[in-house]
């Protein structure tokens, strides 16, 4: 609780005492009388004056109650009002005495390795000793050295074991074919080669005849096909008429054997036939295989 200031007390008594006063002179009829009235007499001029007495110990009484009020009023406080400017940087004061030292901070961790000093000199020989010392462990390898003189040739060798050769064939009897111009049928064989560049050796034997009865002369070729392409491996077989003009060609029966080579074959599986192809055009009659005869075709890889 807050006390009002006194000067504030004292004046606002005084007017609230002015205030009661004029009410009081005007409204009481004691006061009245006396101000108009000219004919009372002293009795009751002392009547008058006991009122007044009366009437002011009131107001002291009433000016007391109104103090104490005054006394007993509780003031609250406004809102408060906005902030004001900051004010100007005061100078810097006086620096303040050094800290005691801190605690030691943690290890860093560990640098990258240095490089290698260089070697110092020899120590003395040590003195020596009955017992062996342990052996030091195993020094670098040096650099390579030049290359030496080429020595002399050696003897020969044993001779190594034959190698076995890679053989492959197909045979027959009694395996007649009078297929004058295409492929014939049994002479046909497939085979795995092994080796990218060795070399193929073609062997093949036959019965054989061309015939022509009309013109006298005939002729016939017997080739060798890998996988569907003719090869160089081949032969040709001429037939030619009697000295007598009268007697047609000579219908005649060879056995025969075609043998050659085939190179850059690749590894892998290959088919060969055989096929006949007339080379006097029709009406040449060819034929191949007679009476039971024996047919072979063999495919041997050279290395």
């Amino acid at each position: 609780m807050r006390r009002l200031p006194l000067s504030v007390s004292i004046f606002t008594v005084l007017l609230f005492i002015f205030s009661l006063t004029g009410n009081v002179l005007i409204a009481d009829p004691l006061f009245t009388s006396v101000a108009f009235a000219k004919d009372k007499d002293k009795d009751n001029d002392k009547g008058k004056k006991k009122g007044i007495r009366h009437i002011v110990t009131t107001l002291q009484q009433q000016i007391l109650d109104l103090q104490s009020q005054l006394d007993s009023i509780q003031l609250i406080e406004g809102p408060t009002g906005p902030t004001g400017a900051t004010g100007a940087q005061g100078p810097q004061g006086p620096g303040g005495n050094d800290g005691s030292d801190g605690a030691n901070g943690a290890d860093g961790a560990t640098g990258p390795q240095g490089d290698t000093g260089s070697q110092g000199p020899a120590g003395n020989d040590g003195a020596d000793s009955m017992v062996a010392g342990p052996p030091g462990s195993q020094g670098d390898t040096g650099p390579q050295g030049d290359i030496g003189f080429q020595g002399p040739q050696g003897d020969t060798g044993p001779a190594g074991p034959a190698g076995t050769p890679k053989v492959h064939y197909v045979t027959g009897h009694s395996a007649d074919d009078p297929t004058d111009n295409g492929f014939l049928s049994g002479r046909i064989l497939t085979f795995i080669k092994e080796n990218n560049t060795s070399s193929l050796m073609i062997t093949y034997s036959d019965n054989f005849r061309a015939y022509n009865p009309r013109i006298g002369v005939a002729q016939g070729l017997w080739q060798v096909y890998l996988d569907g392409n003719a090869t160089t491996v081949k032969a040709t077989l001429h037939s030619n008429r009697n000295l007598n003009s009268n007697v047609a060609a000579n219908n005649i029966h060879r056995h025969g054997t075609l043998v050659g080579f085939l190179e850059n074959i690749p590894s892998g599986s290959h088919t060969i036939k055989i096929a006949a192809v007339p080379l006097s055009g029709p009406p040449d009659d060819l034929h191949t295989g007679w009476n039971g005869s024996t047919f072979s075709l063999v495919v041997q890889e050279l290395d």
